[in-house]
C-alpha cells in the first residue's frame, strides 16, 4: 500500500530515501526509489527540494566591496589577473590558491578562477560619494542599493574611489574583516529572487 501523507514519514527515514533518490539515482529515476519505499513519487520529488534545495541562482544576491585604495588603475586592475599558465594545469583540485596568480582567488582562498562574467570594478581617479559607486554597480533593485547604502552608513564609509561586487551568491568570502584589493567587504546582497 502506498503512503500519502509525509506526516507519517520521521526526517531520518525521509533523509536516507531522499539522499539515495539524489545522490545515487538508479536508472529508473525516483518513481523507482519510490516503488522500491511503497512512496507516491511526488513525495521523493518533494523531500529532494527540501533537503536539496538548488543553489541561489547567479545575480539574485551580490557580493560587494568598496572603499578607498591609494593604488594606481594599473595596480588595481592586476588584482584580477591569473598566472600565465594557470590554465595549463590539469588538476586544479590540487593547486594552492597561490597558484592562480590571481589576488582575488588568493584572498578569498580559492584555487579557482573567479566566474568573469559575475565581476565588476570600478576604479576612480579621485574619491567619489558612495552614491555615485553604487549607482555603478550592476544591480537589478532599488533596494539592494539601499542596503548597501546602509552598510555604508554603518561602516562610516560616505566617499571611496573603488568598488567591486562578484555577483555568485554560492562564494564563500571567509574572511569578511580583511581588505579585498584595498577595498572593504560590505557582504552579500539580495538583488532578485532566487
Amino acid at each position: 500500500m502506498s503512503s500519502t501523507t509525509e506526516e507519517h514519514h520521521p526526517d531520518e527515514f525521509k533523509r536516507k530515501v531522499v539522499t539515495e533518490a539524489y545522490c545515487a539515482t538508479p536508472q529508473g529515476g525516483y518513481p523507482e526509489v519510490a516503488a522500491r519505499y511503497g512512496l507516491e513519487p511526488r513525495l521523493i520529488f518533494d523531500w529532494v527540494r527540501e533537503f536539496f534545495p538548488p543553489p541561489p541562482a547567479p545575480f539574485s544576491s551580490t557580493h560587494v566591496w568598496i572603499g578607498t585604495t591609494a593604488q594606481s588603475l594599473e595596480e588595481f586592475n592586476r588584482y584580477f589577473s591569473h598566472a600565465d599558465d594557470y590554465w595549463d594545469e590539469e588538476d586544479r583540485d590540487a593547486l594552492s590558491p597561490s597558484a592562480t596568480g590571481c589576488g582575488f582567488c588568493i584572498d578569498l582562498d580559492t584555487q579557482y578562477l573567479y566566474d568573469g562574467d559575475l565581476m565588476y570594478h570600478q576604479y576612480f581617479a579621485s574619491a567619489v560619494s558612495v552614491q555615485t559607486l553604487v549607482k555603478e554597480v550592476p544591480l537589478s533593485t532599488r533596494a539592494a542599493a539601499e542596503s548597501i547604502l546602509e552598510a555604508c552608513e554603518k561602516r562610516g564609509i560616505v566617499s571611496a574611489n573603488a568598488a567591486m561586487s562578484y555577483a555568485d551568491p554560492t562564494q564563500l568570502v571567509r574572511d569578511p574583516d580583511k581588505l579585498y584589493n584595498g577595498l572593504v567587504y560590505l557582504g552579500l546582497f539580495k538583488d532578485r529572487d532566487a
